[in-house]
């Protein structure tokens, strides 16, 4: 594969849908509301050459939703990395080791409240 280290990924957020065309076991990755396919993923095989195709298909499909929620989960990491930053600055501002635990403890906070949201 060849890299491009300037290339940006397609903004989130991303939905899974079926697709119809090829075999029938095509899952594309798209953009919400019909904004057009930009991941085609296919098992390479069909379900049925399988031992146990609906096993099979589960865990692809699981796979599938896992991509999708790639963006999510970057903001994810991005909004708790900014968190810890906080953390580290408010060593430098507090005086006490209990004014760092109640700065660092509203700073969890308010992270888990964004990570909790739906």
């Amino acid at each position: 594969m060849t890299e491009h280290p300037h290339a940006e990924p397609t903004p989130g957020p991303w939905e899974v849908a079926t697709h119809s065309g090829g075999d029938g076991h095509e899952i594309d990755i798209q953009k919400p509301n019909g904004g057009g396919w930009f991941l085609r993923l296919s098992p390479g095989y069909a379900f049925a050459e399988f031992p146990d195709p609906e096993e099979v298909k589960a865990e692809f499909e699981a796979n599938v939703r896992l991509i999708a929620a790639a963006p999510e989960t970057a903001a994810e990491r991005d909004r708790l990395v900014k968190a810890l930053e906080d953390i580290v600055r408010g060593n430098q501002r507090c005086r006490t080791a209990t004014q760092l635990m109640a700065w660092a403890q509203d700073i969890a906070r308010t992270a888990l409240a964004e990570a909790r949201k739906p």
